[in-house]
């Protein structure tokens, strides 16, 4: 847990860091093990209020906001527990003037909300983004990749990469190539550079 974290804290170490982390006793670790990081005991979201998280005990990376099927990754019986967490929007958290310069996101499928709730971050400071995206999590929140990329393609102006496409210097890619590749799977992981 927090193996991107320690990677971003070595990379810049000068940088002030945020981690958001809902499950209580998984934030608390992280605020022990990366002590000069803001962690803050919330979900990212596009409205603050309450909700359940569904934390996946079994394999706590597929935990989220939505309870699914994880047979797909091999838990036909996960265990899982419902906790009520809080939830905000990037942009309450941050200062509009604090410049970010990188955001990861891997919400299990809620990658489409933190963005949303994070457009005023994304327009104004134009980060670098990697993000995780695919069908088996996004039918749970409703989200197409339309959606996803008519929201920062169309409106906050970024392009799409396969994380080793924009390594190769390959072209950003097209909204049907996204939605392809979304559909089928062949990639979870994606960039988007402004």
């Amino acid at each position: 847990m927090g193996s991107v974290l320690k990677k971003i804290c070595q990379l810049a170490p000068l940088g002030q860091h945020y981690a958001f982390e809902p499950v209580p006793r998984l934030a608390t670790r992280l605020q022990k093990r990366f002590p000069k990081v803001d962690v803050r005991q919330i979900a990212l979201s596009d409205l603050e209020g309450e909700t359940t998280f569904w934390h996946v005990v079994d394999a706590p990376a597929l935990s989220g906001l939505k309870q699914r099927d994880y047979s797909y990754w091999g838990y036909n019986n996960a265990t899982t527990e419902s906790i009520a967490i809080k939830t905000q929007k990037l942009d309450d958290i941050l200062q509009p003037d604090f410049k970010v310069k990188f955001i990861k996101v891997d919400t299990e499928g809620a990658e489409f909300q933190v963005f949303k709730g994070a457009i005023r971050t994304l327009k104004t400071h134009k980060p670098y983004l990697v993000f995780e995206f695919g069908r088996t999590a996004m039918v749970y929140y409703k989200t197409t990749p339309g959606m996803m990329y008519d929201f920062l393609v169309n409106q906050c102006g970024f392009k799409f990469f396969k994380l080793n496409s924009w390594l190769e210097g390959l072209a950003p890619l097209s909204k049907t190539e996204f939605a392809i590749i979304c559909e089928e799977g062949s990639a979870w992981n994606f960039f988007a550079t402004p």
